[in-house]
């Protein structure tokens, strides 16, 4: 009866905080203070900081220099890398992973969302009631207010205020293009520049916005110029 009891009450507890029902115990954190919980089946480097009210449920992975604050809850799968900086009311879920540098974490904060399959990395800053999912790939953005980026984009040293990024909006279009600088013998998409021409018109292209994929795979626009 008393083990049934102390289930039960565990139960209510971790319920009402949002996790579901499982096993959880108290991280310790490394100044030595008690911090919040975490699944026995989540994975958490002792170098990283879980604030008393936050709370890691399932298979989280939260690595070295990482910091879980104020409400925010991550559930899932989510991996929560080095330099990864969690408040507030913010959430990351399903799939997702942050990863920041020391010089220029990554900050999910406010009321914004982080999951499925999406990556913030490179100091990127998700801010008030964004939210990141599908698969899309952030390297040092800033995204605000409603702002939503979803499904395949991959974008780079950008701030997105209250903008929609998702591929439910785009109409398919075509046009004739050239590609420059092409050495089939040598070219690595990795290390040089595809270079496109648009014949017969003349207009700029945000390279954000407007997605190029070779065999069904979208360009990380950093390899694209648009001329």
């Amino acid at each position: 009866m008393k083990i049934l009891i102390i289930f039960l009450l565990n139960l209510l507890v971790v319920n009402a905080f949002g996790c579901g029902p499982g096993d959880f115990v108290s991280h310790l954190n490394p100044d030595g203070s008690v911090g919040g919980l975490k699944s026995v089946t989540s994975r958490v480097a002792s170098s990283a900081y879980v604030a008393k009210t936050a709370k890691i449920c399932d298979f989280v992975v939260v690595e070295s220099n990482a910091k879980i604050l104020d409400f925010a809850i991550i559930r899932d799968n989510a991996w929560i890398r080095e330099f990864s900086i969690v408040k507030d009311y913010s959430q990351v879920s399903n799939n997702a992973i942050t990863w920041g540098n020391e010089r220029f974490p990554t900050i999910i904060m406010g009321k914004s969302k982080v999951y499925e399959n999406a990556k913030v990395l490179a100091g990127s800053k998700i801010l008030d009631n964004s939210e990141i999912y599908g698969s899309a790939t952030l390297y040092s953005v800033i995204a605000k207010d409603n702002s939503k980026i979803c499904q395949n984009f991959i974008i780079r040293n950008r701030q997105s205020n209250d903008d929609y990024f998702c591929n439910d909006t785009i109409e398919n279009s075509s046009s004739v293009v050239s590609l420059e600088n092409y050495r089939s013998d040598s070219f690595n998409i990795k290390h040089e520049k595809l270079k496109f021409v648009i014949e017969g018109a003349h207009f700029s292209l945000d390279e954000n916005v407007f997605q190029v994929s070779i065999n069904g795979k979208m360009i990380d626009p950093q390899f694209l110029e648009i001329l």
